[in-house]
C-alpha cells in the first residue's frame, strides 16, 4: 500500500529503525529517507541497506527538520511508533514537523494498533494512560472470577 501512495518518492519514514519497511520500498526503486532516535538501530540499517536508496539521520520525531530540498509526497510512521511520543504536545509537534515537510496534496500515514493486548489465558491488558512520568493499565481476567486492577 505504501508503494502505491509514494508517487515515485522520495518518502520519509519516522522511526525507521532497522529498515523493516524502508528496505522493501527501496528495493522497488522508491528512495527512502528516515529518521530515528536510536543510533544503534540506524547502524544496523546502514549495514543492511547495501546500495539501496535509503538515507537516514538521527532525529527526534517531535522536533525534526529535513535537509531535503524538496517536500515529500509521503511521510509515514509504522508499528504504533507515533504513540511512543507519549504526550499530546509531542505528538502535535511531530504533526507540525510533518506538515512542514509534506508536499502539497501529500499523505501522512500513521499505522497504530489499538492500545490493548489479549493474553493467552483470557486476561486482557488495556492501556489507559501513558505520559513521560506514568503508565496506567487495567488488567481484566475473564475466567471463573472477574478481576480488574489499576496499576501505576
Amino acid at each position: 500500500m505504501l508503494a502505491s501512495l509514494a508517487d515515485g518518492g522520495p518518502v520519509l519514514e519516522l522511526g525507521i529503525g532497522t529498515g523493516r519497511i524502508a528496505l522493501p520500498l527501496a528495493q522497488r526503486g522508491i528512495p527512502v529517507s528516515g529518521i530515528d532516535a536510536s543510533e544503534q538501530m540506524l547502524a544496523v540499517l546502514q549495514q543492511r541497506r547495501g546500495d539501496l536508496p535509503v538515507d537516514v539521520w538521527v532525529a527526534d520525531m517531535a522536533d525534526f527538520r529535513t535537509s531535503a530540498p524538496f517536500p515529500y509526497p509521503l511521510i509515514y510512521v509504522a508499528a504504533s511508533t507515533f504513540l511512543l511520543l507519549g504526550t499530546a504536545d509531542r505528538q502535535t509537534a511531530c504533526l507540525r514537523a510533518v506538515a512542514a515537510a509534506l508536499a502539497p496534496g501529500g499523505r501522512f500515514v500513521i499505522e497504530a494498533a489499538l492500545p490493548h493486548t489479549v493474553i493467552a489465558d483470557g486476561r486482557q491488558v488495556l492501556v489507559r494512560h501513558v505520559d513521560d512520568g506514568q503508565v496506567r493499565i487495567t488488567i481484566q481476567a475473564h475466567n471463573d472470577r472477574q478481576s480488574d486492577q489499576n496499576m501505576s
